[in-house]
């Protein structure tokens, strides 16, 4: 695509294309087998300008990757959605990029889709779904997050789809469409931010959370089930009665992480 078409601006002043693959697909045993084999695979590649590792036939030196400013090469590659043409039934599926990416492909401490900043992403989405199910999280600065009162007590999120009969389907990352509460937020969740985590065991898409509604939660904190035993010994522990009339195990980690345990 060229720089006129990827800059293409619509009616409505948004991008033309604003959408892009985050390589999440899903595809059926049969068609991999049938239509896919390696024997049957075009042999298209994509260049792509990498620094790669090598020796000088002149001189004999050894030039490592860590040593290179610049791309020294280029690589072959082909990339898993090059079959996509060979599928007859194929379908996308447009999600929020807020709820669905957080790529890691650079070394910790990057600025830019490192384990740092996937964390960043995965906290605040976690501390959004807290904060939408009606929680209140006090960060060590004593400020809050919460749910702004334009959002609501009764906002509800989006339900949830499902595609059959197809044999391709990729994910891209786009507007979200649910009707979740809007959420006063107005830190970015940098380095500085304390993190959010809710264990899948309690919830994997951001559901199941209603009895925290009216909660106040110290922030860092883990959010677990009690069978998951995260939290601090006993001693340590005390019982939090939640309004809703559910109960919290909650204790302190030596890193100073607040653990919260679903009881029963």
């Amino acid at each position: 695509m060229d720089d006129e078409s990827k800059e293409a601006i619509g009616e409505d002043g948004k991008l033309k294309f604003s959408a892009g693959n985050i390589c999440i697909h899903a595809y059926s045993l049969r068609f991999l087998e049938r239509d896919v084999s390696m024997d049957s695979l075009p042999k298209e590649y994509h260049l792509a300008k990498k620094k790669i590792a090598y020796v000088d036939p002149e001189s004999g030196t050894s030039h490592l990757v860590s040593e290179l400013k610049e791309p020294s090469g280029i690589k072959l590659e082909t990339f898993i959605f090059d079959v996509f043409d060979r599928s007859s039934t194929m379908t996308a599926l447009e999600v929020s990029r807020a709820e669905e990416f957080a790529p890691v492909k650079n070394a910790p401490g990057t600025s830019r889709d490192s384990p740092d900043t996937a964390r960043a992403l995965s906290s605040r989405l976690h501390r959004r779904w807290l904060v939408e199910a009606g929680a209140r999280i006090v960060r060590p600065d004593s400020g809050v997050w919460e749910a702004s009162r334009a959002a609501g007590d009764a906002a509800e999120g989006g339900g949830s789809s499902g595609v059959g009969g197809v044999e391709a389907a990729g994910k891209s990352p786009g507007a979200s469409h649910g009707g979740a509460a809007k959420v006063s937020d107005d830190d970015e969740d940098d380095d500085g931010s304390p993190l959010v985590e809710v264990s899948p065991w309690v919830s994997y898409g951001g559901e199941g959370l209603d009895a925290l509604k009216g909660a106040e939660l110290r922030a860092p904190l883990l959010l677990a089930l009690r069978t998951e035993e995260m939290g601090a010994g006993d001693a340590r522990a005390e019982v939090v009665d939640l309004p809703s009339g559910g109960r919290l195990r909650h204790s302190i980690t030596e890193a100073g992480v607040h653990v919260y345990e679903v009881l029963g």
